[in-house]
């Protein structure tokens, strides 16, 4: 019969606490201690299935996790319940947003939309109206740089509502421009 190394028994008693104890063990040097004891008493050498043997026969002599009992589990399960319950009616009785306000809030984000919808239609109509300039010279024939100097001054062109840039007003501006120009 060969001993075991120090190492070995700590490797075992490891493996045995990590995969095999019971859940209410406590995990100490006192239980440690009695487990080996009894292991190297009976069998002269430890391992698992001995770890397992020694734990249901010292059974009530070793400590364990004290396990609650029914009524505590009651105890606790009412007072989970008692705060579930506070926290359910102090939101029933926080002050909630009013109708009136939450349809207003829709309609402002409504509205919003609806004129971020003018703005992208109204810069589409500037972007091809500007593109779309040119200047004749006569038949078959376009004066390019002209007409890009003239795309460059419409393009200038930027009217601003209340500090930001407004392209409805600034297509009526580009609009009157181009009536003006040649």
């Amino acid at each position: 019969m060969s001993l075991q190394t120090l190492e070995e028994v700590l490797r075992l008693f490891d493996e045995y606490g990590r995969g095999f104890a019971p859940s209410d063990l406590i995990q100490n040097e006192q239980n440690a201690k009695a487990l080996l004891d009894y292991a190297l008493g009976k069998y002269g050498r430890v391992s698992i299935s001995y770890l397992i043997e020694a734990e249901k026969t010292l059974g009530v002599q070793l400590q364990r996790v004290k396990q609650p009992t029914p009524a505590e589990l009651r105890d606790a399960a009412a007072k989970k319940e008692q705060e579930r319950m506070a926290r359910d009616y102090r939101e029933s009785i926080k002050q909630q947003p009013s109708f009136e306000e939450r349809v207003k809030l829709e309609k402002a984000a409504q509205e919003a939309k609806a004129e971020e919808k003018r703005q992208q239609a109204a810069q589409s109509q500037i972007n091809t109206l500007i593109d779309s300039y040119s200047i004749n010279l006569g038949p078959g024939r376009l004066d390019l740089s002209r007409a890009e100097y003239f795309q460059d001054q419409l393009r200038q062109i930027k009217i601003k509502k209340n500090g930001k840039y407004d392209a409805v007003l600034t297509l009526r501006k580009v609009q009157e421009a181009l009536s003006k120009l040649p």
